[in-house]
């Protein structure tokens, strides 16, 4: 959307856009593409928009060089300028189907967006065990006080977050204190509150976990049902 608004201003006031990302984006396309391709599919998006020049490339909001450029392409690849026009300002942002279609079209990236898609999802940090507990088990035992989660690889300390599940804040596993990482980054505990008997618990470990190169987690739904 900002990558739009960026483009149609340019060519509706006949001017460059005096924002530093634009001239920046062009002199360094190769490098920003490569970067943008790991992460397109990332629900973080602090690397992109909305955040500081503490980055790799020390220039902020180059989400919108990326639209900006994505757009550029399809404009220069139609033959009915007016209609791409038309089309970029009537494309519907919410439906990703749209967006997918719109991007691909404009041949700005070499491969289909499945493929950047899958790859980002395969680089996932997952949760891959919690200690004393069989998730989806009915019978976890009600003296449990500690939740200790196991992740497939090394994630940054600085970085944790937690979501109610699909049965919301009265079945939360409540957290009561952060008791740590471990000293490989690869698990984490928390002291919980006292668990009741026969009640079912849901807290899901949420995407604000994130590994040592920046890539959170997949998110995983931990459930379970303490004994009578």
């Amino acid at each position: 959307m900002e990558g739009v608004a960026e483009f149609l201003a340019e060519k509706a006031l006949e001017t460059k856009s005096p924002n530093p990302q634009i001239e920046f984006g062009r002199n360094n396309d190769a490098k920003i593409k490569t970067k943008f391709e790991l992460e397109m599919f990332s629900p973080n998006i602090y690397n992109w928009i909305w955040n500081s020049s503490d980055n790799e490339f020390k220039m902020r909001d180059l989400a919108y060089y990326v639209g900006y450029k994505i757009c550029e392409e399809y404009y220069n690849i139609s033959t009915d300028k007016q209609k791409a026009i038309k089309e970029m300002i009537e494309l519907d942002y919410n439906n990703e189907n749209e967006l997918i279609k719109f991007v691909e079209k404009s041949g700005y990236f070499n491969n289909p967006l499945n493929l950047y898609k899958e790859a980002f999802e395969k680089s996932r940090p997952k949760v891959e065990s919690i200690d004393k507990i069989q998730n989806k088990s009915i019978n976890v035992q009600t003296n449990i006080d500690v939740l200790t989660i196991h992740f497939s690889q090394k994630m940054d300390t600085r970085f944790r977050n937690f979501q109610f599940g699909p049965l919301g804040e009265e079945n939360v596993i409540r957290i009561k204190d952060f008791q740590g990482f471990s000293e490989d980054g690869k698990s984490v505990s928390f002291g919980i509150e006292k668990l009741e008997p026969s009640k079912k618990y849901q807290i899901v470990v949420g995407s604000g976990f994130i590994n040592t190169e920046g890539i959170p987690l997949t998110p995983y739904l931990i459930e379970f049902k303490t004994i009578k």
